[in-house]
């Protein structure tokens, strides 16, 4: 099954919002970590989208997609805004357009429902 190993991190630093997580994309026996990182700049030529897969064999990660800072969905979002989670359905978006193109390099089928955060421990006694 494929999933998010880590709830996603927020942050804002020098002058850019980002939005990271981590991924486990299963093909057969083999298991496939994926980073996503999504930097929300102040200047859209300077935004980007980005994912990385890791190579256990050479303990590094290596970018296998890209979406430019124009084509991101998250424009909205502002380094000035002191609160990024009205944008968070646009972070989660452009963040499972990565997912599905590493899906696509992989041949892993990515549907979206699995590429929902893991929900949180007080959501999970209550569902």
């Amino acid at each position: 099954m494929n999933r998010m190993l880590i709830d996603p991190k927020l942050y804002n630093v020098d002058q850019s919002w980002h939005y990271e997580t981590l991924w486990e994309l299963e093909q057969g026996k083999r298991r496939h970590k994926v980073k996503v990182e999504i930097c929300r700049n102040a200047y859209n030529f300077q935004s980007y989208g980005r994912a990385s897969l890791f190579s256990p064999t050479h303990m590094q990660w290596t970018c296998v997609a890209e979406t430019p800072g124009p084509q991101l969905t998250c424009l909205g979002l502002s380094y000035v805004m002191t609160d990024a989670s009205p944008h968070l359905k646009e972070l989660e978006a452009d963040t499972f357009k990565l997912i599905y193109e590493v899906g696509q390099l992989l041949d892993i089928e990515v549907c979206e429902a699995e590429m929902r955060p893991p929900a949180k421990e007080k959501e999970r006694k209550h569902a």
